[in-house]
């Protein structure tokens, strides 16, 4: 409106500033002719400026029905969800549930995951002491089946008699570890170890067998290392469909043979239980139901 005013003011002074004077004839004559012309001018610029504050205007005064088409099907399909959801109600600050949702694991899920992997040989924060024991303090352990210090004594062995070192490794997964499982599966690596070590042997393809041990320790509810390890072999290695099949029905002979030697031990079958803090296992980890048939 103030561009509409503003041109007509502009209209009226320009009209008043080309107005005639009061001289002669002839020169009344000259200016009557070019007044059309002047006109014509004032009356373009004054379009000129009309259409400018209409396009100004109008900008300003954008209305919903402009609203794109693909931005007004996100909100009304954020606004439907949103609606949609039922008022669960806010958890009590103190249960289990409430650190769930808020993203931190409770007191109660901290002291059973810890409890989870002391019983599956895993050397936690408060065990690394362990690591500075010699021979006979570690041995003293390994015949109460602390499952760490026999790893701890298998890791040593490593160099100086690697078939001592699978059969400590063996020791520790019949009395419930599965971390040795997991050690056992990085050192078979080793090609001296794959070619002479019999224990805990059951294909005589290497990367089968480091997946036969893997996948036996997933059989034994270990989420907290396998999953990574399966990841990282499956991109190590490129197996083929009749390999993993071999790996999983190796995996369940470990498995047994394991068992077998725990029974006979006087000890209870193998709780399976994963861990409550563990990772999920991914889909395609070579976790079949050929693997779950124990």
């Amino acid at each position: 409106m103030n561009l509409g005013l503003r041109g007509i003011r502009f209209f009226e002074r320009s009209r008043r500033s080309h107005a005639p004077p009061k001289t002669g004839s002839g020169e009344n004559s000259n200016l009557l002719k070019n007044r059309p012309i002047a006109y014509t001018a004032l009356v373009g610029v004054l379009a000129v400026l009309v259409i400018a504050w209409m396009m100004r205007g109008g900008s300003g005064t954008e209305t919903a029905e402009s609203t794109p088409a693909v931005v007004g099907n996100i909100v009304e399909t954020s606004e439907r969800v949103s609606s949609s959801r039922p008022d669960m109600g806010a958890p009590d600050s103190s249960s289990s549930v409430a650190d769930a949702q808020s993203g931190s694991p409770s007191a109660l899920d901290i002291t059973r995951q810890e409890a989870w992997e002391r019983e599956r040989g895993y050397i936690s924060a408060g065990r690394t002491h362990l690591e500075s024991f010699n021979e006979g303090q570690l041995r003293d352990l390994a015949a109460q089946g602390n499952t760490a210090a026999i790893a701890i004594m298998a890791g040593r062995y490593l160099t100086i008699d690697p078939r001592k070192m699978m059969e400590l490794y063996e020791q520790a997964a019949v009395l419930g570890s599965t971390s040795a499982l997991v050690s056992a599966s990085s050192v078979w690596a080793s090609p001296w170890i794959s070619q002479n070590v019999s224990t805990m042997r059951v294909s005589d393809n290497p990367p089968v067998n480091m997946l036969a041990m893997l996948l036996a320790a997933q059989l034994r509810g270990d989420n907290v290392l396998v999953p990574e390890r399966l990841q990282q072999l499956k991109t190590d290695y490129s197996f083929t469909e009749s390999e993993i099949e071999e790996a999983c029905a190796a995996a369940v002979r470990l498995y047994r043979q394991l068992e077998a030697k725990r029974l006979a031990l006087g000890q209870n079958y193998f709780d399976n239980t994963p861990g409550p803090m563990g990772q999920e296992y991914a889909e395609g980890n070579y976790m079949s139901g050929t693997c779950g048939n124990k």
